[in-house]
């Protein structure tokens, strides 16, 4: 059973029922139906029946045992015998509602927990149970008020925080409270439904774009081999999304590719598929353009540091050939200015101031006179030789003249 059942429960019922009956069973057949044996129990209870046919409780504890052997129609007769005899009785709306709920007839089964409700309008498990039936007949509204009724009750069942967030994740738009669910569901405890609960804490991290946070819930619901094929296929597609938000493409693809195998058609598997192939076709597109870019950057870098050589070796030359200019004029300069100083040294007597005395300098005085007579007279020796081979040449050119002259004069007369 859903809410009520328990073997424990069950037993402690039994034996309440039996106590108030007569006893004719043998203890054999008590400790059978004491032991919680339901399969062996449901005939010896039908005996108790036959001695008490108005025991409403006594049917209310057949319909449990019919119920934990799958007969639900049996149950619900006994279930409906027991209400009849006792209409007052909170419990039994219960047990009726649900076996409604396992035989999903989820209509009835809200009927069933309204007027359990009103014997007991504090059990926060019958709210629970109610919420549960009113989500699986679509009302999600109601359930969420049941939920929230349920928690404000008994703010420390796991379970209850773990409801609410897959509600409100799958039919309302506040990821943060399902985020802040699901942790106070996993911090309290709900481990039927642990790694459920971590998937839909990535679904609602993926809505306020925590992309990162949502890829590591996805890991742990994806891994739950437990959950149907088709449920963990739809937690691949959503870890796809998050995937390609960050510009993991090629993650994102093989998500999707698995998602869709296990799912089967999906609406957003097809659409972030196309995005993907899409980004993909993009990104190969922009890495050639961008290549093509850093080839154009790195030729114009390279153009530029060859303008920048050809630029200093002129410079180079331009500042090698200032320099050979400038040490070609400075020399020139100090030729010059050396050749002007010998000029100067040579045209110019020298002076020599001494401590001589009158007679050496007249000495040195006589001596230049004698060297200069002596240099007058070689050049006028020189002269002289000179005027006479002048002299000399120019006869030897007359003599020369006069025999060409004969010998033309030769040469006429024979021609005639």
């Amino acid at each position: 059973m859903k809410y009520t059942f328990t073997i424990i429960i069950l037993i402690l019922k039994i034996l309440e029922a039996v106590s108030q009956n007569p006893r004719s069973l043998t203890d054999q057949e008590m400790s059978i139906i004491t032991s919680g044996d339901c399969e062996k129990s449901i005939p010896l209870i039908q005996i108790l029946l036959k001695e008490t046919p108005k025991d409403a409780k006594l049917y209310h504890i057949n319909c449990l045992c019919l119920s934990s052997e799958s007969r639900n129609e049996e149950a619900l007769k006994n279930c409906n015998r027991a209400i009849a005899l006792n209409p007052t009785n909170g419990e039994f709306f219960v047990t009726r509602a649900d076996l409604l709920y396992e035989m999903e007839d989820y209509t009835m089964a809200v009927a069933n927990y309204d007027l359990a409700i009103k014997y007991d309008s504090n059990n926060d498990q019958i709210l629970f149970a109610r919420g549960e039936a009113n989500e699986e007949n679509e009302s999600f509204n109601e359930a969420l008020n049941d939920y929230n009724e349920a928690i404000r009750i008994n703010p420390k069942k796991g379970e209850y925080y773990a409801s609410r967030a897959l509600l409100v994740g799958a039919n309302f738009k506040n990821p943060q409270l399902v985020i802040s669910d699901c942790n106070k569901a996993l911090e309290l405890g709900c481990e039927s439904e642990r790694d459920i609960v971590v998937g839909f804490r990535g679904l609602a991290y993926n809505e306020i774009k925590e992309y990162e946070k949502a890829i590591a819930d996805f890991n742990v619901v994806t891994s739950a081999q437990w959950i149907p094929s088709g449920f963990r296929g739809y937690f691949y597609i959503s870890r796809a999304k998050a995937y390609y938000h960050i510009g993991k493409l090629v993650e994102a693809k093989s998500d999707i590719d698995v998602g869709t195998k296990m799912n089967g058609i999906h609406g957003d598997g097809i659409r972030y598929l196309q995005l993907i192939n899409n980004a993909i076709s993009e990104n190969q597109i922009n890495k050639e353009k961008q290549k093509t870019k850093e080839d154009l950057i790195l030729k114009q870098k390279r153009e530029e540091l060859e303008y920048k050589r050809k630029l200093d070796s002129l410079e180079r030359f331009k500042n090698l050939e200032h320099e050979r200019k400038m040490d070609s004029i400075a020399r020139f300069k100090e030729m010059e200015h050396r050749r002007r100083m010998d000029s100067i040294e040579i045209s110019t007597p020298k002076i020599e101031v001494s401590n001589t005395t009158i007679e050496e300098q007249n000495i040195k005085n006589e001596d230049n006179s004698v060297n200069v007579e002596l240099k007058q007279t070689a050049e006028s020796k020189s002269n002289f030789w000179f005027e006479n081979l002048i002299k000399i040449i120019g006869v030897i050119a007359a003599i020369l003249a006069i025999l060409v002259s004969i010998k033309t004069l030769k040469k006429r007369e024979n021609s005639a």
